[in-house]
């Protein structure tokens, strides 16, 4: 905020999850960050990427929902749409010719947009990236689910074993207080435990009676089978412990 002189400038996502990011003195809540965007959104002036410039933002239509505002220069930031806000308000300078009396903040020019242009292009990119890391991620776990669906199909007795696995782990890590990504991790792990079961003969996998102990020992494999075929793909590196040890016992014996 200091080089543009103003009170705060705010990131205000479009997303309701991600968080309203402020350096200054920022005298809005969140959620009041989220209503004036929202005003802004609907505004007639709204012609993005193009900044908006309120040279004295109490004269706005709904300005009286906020008090604390005298001037405001509002980026759009895009990103297949509109990807969240950058925001600087109440410059600071004294009175201006539009400026309230009494006010010691002055407007926004467009030489203050041209300064805050480059960050705002950077946070696109950001967006940018973060929705292409959204899409692969929903798309690796789309295969996922395919693949153990497939797996599933072979053991029509173990059918969505893997999926309640997954779900189970995840619960049992927000008891132990894992959140975000581990939890994410925990889920495609869950998922995928049993994959080197594509590799155990159907005789098998599929008797209904007790296995001998050399059908034991090749059921037993299927654990390094799995670890074999997910070993070559270095983005879930971090998942593999969970396929190759998740019928390890605690005490080492097996």
């Amino acid at each position: 905020s200091g080089f543009l002189n103003a009170q705060a400038v705010l990131w205000v996502p479009r997303n309701s999850e991600e968080t309203v990011s402020a350096h200054g003195e920022s005298c809005l809540t969140p959620a009041e960050c989220r209503l004036l965007t929202g005003l802004l959104a609907k505004s007639p002036e709204f012609h993005p990427p193009a900044p908006m410039l309120h040279d004295n933002f109490n004269q706005l239509s709904d300005a009286a929902r906020f008090p604390q505002i005298y001037s405001m220069l509002a980026m759009p930031v895009t990103d297949q749409g509109l990807a969240g806000w950058v925001i600087a308000f109440n410059k600071h300078g004294g009175s201006g010719s539009n400026a309230p009396e009494a006010s010691p903040f002055t407007a926004f020019r467009k030489s203050d947009a041209a300064l805050l242009t480059p960050f705002a292009a950077l946070l696109e990119l950001h967006a940018r990236g973060a929705t292409r890391y959204r899409e692969l991620k929903d798309l690796l776990v789309g295969l996922t689910r395919s693949l153990t669906t497939a797996i599933d199909a072979k053991d029509t007795y173990t059918y969505g074993h893997s999926e309640r696995v997954a779900r189970i782990a995840v619960e049992l890590g927000r008891e132990l207080g894992l959140e975000g990504d581990d939890l994410g991790d925990i889920y495609l792990t869950g998922l995928l435990h049993d994959v080197g079961k594509i590799g155990i003969r159907d005789d098998v996998l599929r008797k209904p009676g007790k296995l001998s102990p050399e059908e034991q020992d090749h059921i037993r494999q299927h654990v390094t089978i799995g670890y074999s075929i997910l070993a070559e793909l270095r983005q879930i590196r971090n998942l593999l412990p969970g396929v190759l040890y998740h019928h390890e016992r605690y005490d080492g014996k097996g």
